[in-house]
């Protein structure tokens, strides 16, 4: 509050022989009038110091009178930082693809996501690093979107470290494709993964060896419009994964490039081995690979122990969505002989499973540390000195009998339930040095490498369970288990397996609608959580007064 001036006391004039009585009087009145101001000044401060207190003391009474009144207290940047990172489940649990039924969990972490950075300012700032971290680009209109934001927050673009490209894209749409994703990579200079997965529509693998178009258009136009799209990525990523129609060729032509390459996931699902050419590829620093093959590229496991050099590799993982062949050539390539960390892992499980001889272990991988197989292994003869951890793939029926009944051949027995057995049983005699022997549920998603996620450790640690909305996890010393989820067994349904909390919304990409129709909210968010993580109650009290979610196109940013 302002003081109010008084004018400074004149000044008193000299004394004369005929004023000295009137001088002497308006000196003591200029005097009285300074000590009056004086006086009045103190009465003023302590009235403001007065008035402080009795706002102090009605805000106490207030809060006294209201014990259930919401009291906001502003946690630091950090503990809010450390509470969304328990809150959200990383994006290395989750499968993006949008094959998984919806909702999944990975819809449960975008709404997850997008609630905090909607929730307040504060929140907007420690939540916008999650929600850019890293980004799905299911459509090309997001993408456009994306584009857009980028070129106007630069500051956005720092955050992002990860891009999963999941667009069907039309012939049409390429030109402009291209140019977007090409102003998108410009924008983010920290960006060390992206999951290059878009595939032009409306074609098909009609034979073993030639990929042709339904309408009859030529396949090089597919071939053209995916190298294009692969030409645009930036040179320094760390970490790639090439899947969703790409020929092995495209990558083939600058996988030369990538020097910096740590980590690559390639799926042949539809390569065309018989027509491709042997071109020799060098990744000096891939120290990570994982490759997945159905029937039609299973030759292509060959192809790449011969062309592919890797010195620096040591973690290998072959997923095959058919009997597992050629694995012995691939291992038996001399850059192979570092492998410290081997999975193989029978995708599609077969009655009997198919057999899968290790005999060559010893000699093609001497320095193998932790194996992970499935059902239908057999262990070498020659004992393997360095393996110290093997991990087992459950197999899809847990009992020693099918729920069916007996096979056509009359046999009672799961034949897949009997080889884990018996690689449980083989296993001290195959590996002297073995320290654990852990089981993997077959109901985890295939995007993650589990056993690689977790490692096994030497001393007991107990089970540490990571619950989150929607996905359940419980990793112990014997096993690596899902917890929230059931083995259909009892209908043909062709799923493996279905959640607990299984909802009928039919569009996986309902969270980026324009919120007409949609049915989630903050309460069925989190009403599965096992654990609160502290974010709850703010939460339900910002969902009273929130609005739905905003335009399809537009990312979240914060306000």
């Amino acid at each position: 509050m302002g003081r109010k001036q008084y004018p400074p006391p004149p000044e008193p004039s000299a004394p004369g022989p005929s004023n000295q009585p009137r001088d002497v009087e308006e000196e003591d009145k200029a005097r009285k009038i300074q000590e009056l101001q004086l006086t009045v000044q103190k009465l003023e401060e302590e009235l403001d110091s007065l008035r402080e207190k009795l706002r102090v003391s009605e805000a106490r009474v207030h809060a006294l009178q209201n014990p259930h009144a919401k009291r906001a207290v502003n946690l630091p940047d950090e503990l809010l930082r450390l509470i969304f990172l328990r809150a959200i489940p990383p994006t290395a649990f989750l499968d993006t693809s949008p094959s998984r039924p919806y909702p999944s969990p990975y819809s449960h972490a975008i709404a997850t996501k997008k609630a905090i950075v909607l929730t307040c300012a504060q929140w907007a700032r420690v939540g916008t690093e999650r929600l850019y971290g890293t980004i799905v680009l299911m459509h090309l209109g997001p993408l456009i979107a994306l584009a857009r934001t980028l070129a106007l927050r630069p500051a956005l673009g720092h955050l992002v470290q990860s891009i999963h490209i999941r667009c069907a894209l039309f012939e049409g749409h390429m030109p402009l494709y291209l140019r977007e994703l090409r102003a998108v990579f410009a924008t983010c200079p920290r960006l060390e993964h992206v999951a290059h997965c878009g595939l032009l529509p409306h074609w098909e693998v009609e034979t073993a060896a030639e990929l042709v178009a339904r309408n009859g258009a030529d396949a090089a136009v597919h071939h053209g419009a995916m190298l294009d799209s692969l030409q645009l990525l930036p040179r320094g990523l760390r970490r790639l994964d090439i899947a969703g129609g790409v020929w092995l060729a495209c990558f083939e032509a600058v996988a030369g490039e990538f020097t910096a390459l740590e980590e690559l996931n390639i799926i042949l699902h539809t390569c065309a081995p018989g027509h491709q050419p042997l071109h020799p590829v060098r990744l000096p620093h891939l120290t990570a690979l994982r490759v997945s093959t159905d029937r039609r590229t299973l030759a292509t496991i060959e192809y790449l122990a011969l062309a592919w050099h890797t010195p620096a590799l040591t973690h290998l993982r072959l997923d095959f969505h058919t009997g597992p062949r050629y694995v012995d050539a691939f291992l038996s390539a001399p850059s192979r002989s570092g492998l410290k960390y081997l999975h193989v892992h029978a995708c599609c499980e077969s009655i009997p499973p198919d057999k899968l001889p290790l005999h060559f272990l010893p000699g093609a991988c001497p320095a193998l540390t932790h194996l992970v197989l499935s059902a239908g292994a057999e262990l070498p003869e020659t004992p393997h000195p360095t393996v110290r951890h093997l991990d087992i793939w459950t197999p899809k029926f847990a009992g020693p009998s099918p729920p069916w009944g007996p096979d056509e051949d009359g046999s009672a027995t799961n034949s897949a339930f009997e080889s884990q057995v018996q690689i449980r049983a083989d296993a001290p005699r195959a590996f002297p040095a073995l320290c654990t022997v852990r089981t993997l549920d077959r109901t985890l998603t295939d995007a993650a490498d589990w056993p690689r996620l977790f490692p096994p450790t030497l001393l007991p640690a107990g089970a540490v369970e990571y619950a989150f909305r929607g996905f359940q996890v419980r990793v112990a010393d014997d096993a690596i288990t899902r917890v929230d989820v059931q083995l259909d067994e009892d209908e043909d349904s062709g799923s493996d397996y279905e959640t607990e909390s299984d909802l009928s919304d039919p569009e996986s990409d309902e969270l980026w609608s324009d919120g007409e129709g949609g049915k989630d909210d903050l309460e069925e968010i989190f009403s599965g959580t096992r654990e609160v993580m502290g974010v709850e109650e703010v939460l339900t009290i910002w969902e009273r007064t929130r609005e739905r979610e905003e335009d399809a196109l537009q990312y979240v940013t914060p306000r």
